[in-house]
């Protein structure tokens, strides 16, 4: 599963932090600097855990720690609907 900003997202990483704005809504949102790192990681990844590890070598936290703040963040940005998980598309192969 990968994961994207939603239609009408837009974002902007502003001194190690980052700005969402909702321009559905005209809010705005904004996230710390750890918040930041993991959603650039989410957005980066081909999947969650791949986004865990690429937090985990930037901070000294157990992975079940980094497991747990990705899935607080998902489900924070989600019901904002700031941010929405794409399934991975199923691999094909030959034989």
């Amino acid at each position: 599963m990968s994961f994207q900003l939603d239609t009408g997202v837009v974002a902007q990483a502003i001194g190690g932090e980052m700005v969402l704005l909702d321009t559905r809504s005209g809010r705005y949102y904004d996230l710390n600097a750890s918040g930041t790192l993991m959603l650039e990681a989410l957005l980066r990844s081909q999947s969650l855990a791949q986004a865990g590890a690429a937090v985990q070598a930037r901070f000294a936290v157990s992975e079940a720690q980094v497991t747990a703040d990705l899935h607080a963040l998902i489900e924070l940005l989600s019901a904002r609907g700031l941010l929405r998980a794409q399934p991975r598309a199923p691999s094909v192969q030959q034989g």
